[in-house]
């Protein structure tokens, strides 16, 4: 064997070696996933910075109801959540245009510098007699998508999104994409 074909069989050994080492390091100092408090992350430390001028949200987009407010109360009682939720990353979401069956539920968040948004899925929804989910009510857990990931929420309970949807569509009518519904 020649004093090159030596040398490159070391070097080749030598990069294969280091690269099982790297692999098992980090796969040795994964973490796993912690609570972390919503407004901590980036898009939401951001959003808290100013006031919300408007609140946009509507149900999975099988439903063209939504809600538009911006009344204190209800405004407030995002930020309170905003402020207080924790949440801990499960997984990657799939991407979006592939989603069937309604997608997420959205709330925007209208700033002068900007629209942020919460997209959650409910999990495990309440089903009427005929198999439907019944989309009004609060009960279930909630899913958020952040950032391509799917995150569980420490206490669904917190979760404003139906009472404010109620509440303002009581208060303004009904809204879509197109205008009043009323």
């Amino acid at each position: 064997m020649t004093k090159t074909l030596k040398i490159a069989l070391i070097g080749i050994g030598a990069v294969c070696i280091a690269a099982v080492i790297c692999a098992a390091l980090f796969l040795v100092n994964q973490k796993p996933p912690q609570w972390e408090p919503l407004r901590e992350m980036k898009q939401y430390k951001v959003l808290l910075e100013e006031p919300i001028l408007e609140i946009e949200e509507h149900m999975p987009l099988d439903s063209a109801d939504w809600a538009v407010f911006s009344d204190h109360d209800l405004v407030k009682m995002w930020t309170d959540f905003i402020q207080s939720a924790e949440v801990k990353r499960i997984e990657k979401a799939p991407d979006r245009k592939y989603t069937t069956g309604g997608g997420p539920g959205v709330a925007t968040f209208k700033t002068k510098s900007g629209e942020y948004r919460i997209y959650f899925y409910r999990l495990n929804p309440e089903i009427d007699e005929h198999g439907v989910p019944v989309d009004d009510q609060p009960n279930g857990e909630y899913m958020l998508e952040i950032d391509g990931y799917f995150y569980e929420l420490k206490n669904p309970k917190s979760f404003p999104f139906y009472e404010t949807f109620t509440a303002g569509q009581e208060r303004h009518g009904k809204q879509s994409p197109w205008g009043s519904r009323d």
